[in-house]
């Protein structure tokens, strides 16, 4: 009769239990890790939160109050992330204790943190995923590279997009847009990539400011004559 020691074959069962267990903690870990990540806020949706809460009606009624209050009523009001650059305020002798006094009604909150900010020379920039409010020499200072698609600005109705499409009149609107009071007109700054109909512009986050309202006025401007 044969016989064989089944003890090996018990210790390499209990060995392979053991890496399998180990292997769907890990699986599982990961999985969990990955809906968590896929849960969080990306940055786009961070600021087009912000963006989209920018063209939210308003109102402020404000006597001798903080601006550190009206702010953070502006946070509560809207649920968007408001943050001062305390350097850049201090450095232009304003402080979150400043009062304010303003009553305003039926605006768009960007209109309303223009009224209210421009009193005290301070401006306000998306930037790092919140609103900052900071000086305007600093905003100024802050250069960012954005990307823009644009093709529907290039294309002519009834017509599909090409890699001969014109971008030299939008070039040259957004060049003069993206001009700060102090430099001149530079096409430098604006770069178009044909392939995928964008253009990528570098710029201080302000003139993106006015580069984004000027898109927007264009696109309706098309809407509006293709009714």
């Amino acid at each position: 009769m044969w016989s064989f020691n089944v003890q090996p074959l018990r210790t390499r069962a209990t060995m392979l239990s053991g890496i399998l267990v180990v292997t769907l903690a890990v699986v599982h870990a990961d999985f969990r890790d990955c809906r968590a990540e896929s849960a969080r806020p990306s940055k786009s949706a961070l600021e087009a939160k912000i963006v989209a809460a920018l063209d939210e009606p308003t109102e402020v009624d404000f006597a001798e109050q903080p601006l550190s209050d009206v702010i953070e009523y502006i946070k509560q009001r809207h649920k968007i992330e408001v943050q001062f650059d305390e350097k850049a305020l201090a450095d232009a002798g304003c402080a979150t204790d400043t009062p304010i006094t303003r009553s305003i009604k039926g605006v768009s909150l960007e209109s309303a943190l223009d009224l209210v900010l421009s009193e005290i020379d301070l401006t306000w920039i998306i930037h790092d995923e919140v609103l900052f409010i900071t000086s305007k020499a600093q905003a100024d200072e802050i250069i960012e590279t954005r990307v823009y698609p644009v093709r529907d600005l290039v294309t002519p109705p009834g017509k599909g997009f090409t890699d001969d499409s014109d971008f030299d009149a939008l070039v040259e609107v957004l060049t003069e847009a993206a001009a700060s009071k102090e430099s001149t007109p530079d096409p430098r700054s604006i770069h178009v990539f044909r392939p995928a109909g964008v253009l990528v512009i570098t710029r201080p986050v302000v003139v993106h400011r006015r580069i984004e309202k000027l898109l927007k006025e264009l696109r309706r401007a098309m809407a509006d004559g293709g009714a």
